[in-house]
C-alpha cells in the first residue's frame, strides 16, 4: 500500500466516523420522538454505535500502524542495501589501491636491483680496461698457431710496415 493510499483510507475514516456519528444521533433522536425509545435507552444505542465507530477506527488506525512498520521495514531494507554496496565499492577501491601500490613498490625494487647490477658490471669493465691497459707490450705480442708464416704480400700491408698477421689481429683483411 502506497503513502497515497494510506492518505485516502485516513481521509475516508475521518469522514465515515463523522457520518457514523451522525447516524448514531440521528438513531437515538428519532427513536426518542417517535416515543419507541427512552431517553435511556437512547443513550445505550448511542453509547453502542460510538463503541462500534471507536472500535471501527482502531481497526483502521491498527492497519494503518502496521502498513506503516511495512513501509519503514522496505525503507531500512533499502538503505542496509545501498549502504552494503558503497562498504564493497569501499572495499574494492581500498583493496585495488594496495594492489596498485605494492605494484609500484615491487617495480621500485626491481629498478633499483638493475641499476645495482648495472653499477656492478660498470665497475667490472672499468677495472679489466685498468687492468689490460698496464699489461706489457711482450704478452700482446704472443703469436697464434700459424701467424709467423704470414707474410706481408699486399701492396698496402708492405707500404705500411704491417704484416698480414698484425692486419688480421686488428680484424682488417
Amino acid at each position: 500500500m502506497s503513502f497515497n493510499d494510506i492518505t485516502i483510507a485516513v481521509r475516508a475514516e475521518n469522514q465515515a466516523s463523522n457520518t457514523f456519528r451522525s447516524i448514531a444521533l440521528d438513531v437515538a433522536s428519532l427513536g426518542t420522538a417517535f416515543g419507541l425509545l427512552t431517553n435511556d435507552q437512547a443513550r445505550a444505542v448511542s453509547i453502542a454505535f460510538t463503541a462500534i465507530r471507536v472500535f471501527q477506527s482502531m481497526s483502521a488506525i491498527l492497519k494503518t500502524t502496521a502498513i506503516a512498520y511495512d513501509l519503514e521495514a522496505a525503507a531500512c531494507w533499502v538503505a542496509n542495501s545501498a549502504m552494503t554496496a558503497l562498504n564493497i565499492s569501499f572495499g574494492t577501491f581500498l583493496a585495488l589501491t594496495g594492489v596498485g601500490i605494492a605494484a609500484i613498490v615491487a617495480a621500485a625494487a626491481a629498478m633499483a636491483y638493475f641499476s645495482s647490477q648495472m653499477n656492478s658490471a660498470t665497475s667490472s669493465v672499468k677495472s679489466f680496461n685498468q687492468a689490460s691497459a698496464v699489461v706489457p707490450e711482450r704478452t700482446r705480442s704472443i703469436q697464434r698457431a700459424g701467424e709467423q708464416t704470414l707474410t706481408p704480400t699486399s701492396s698496402a700491408s708492405a707500404r705500411s710496415g704491417t704484416s698480414e698477421a698484425e692486419l688480421l689481429r686488428r680484424g682488417i683483411e
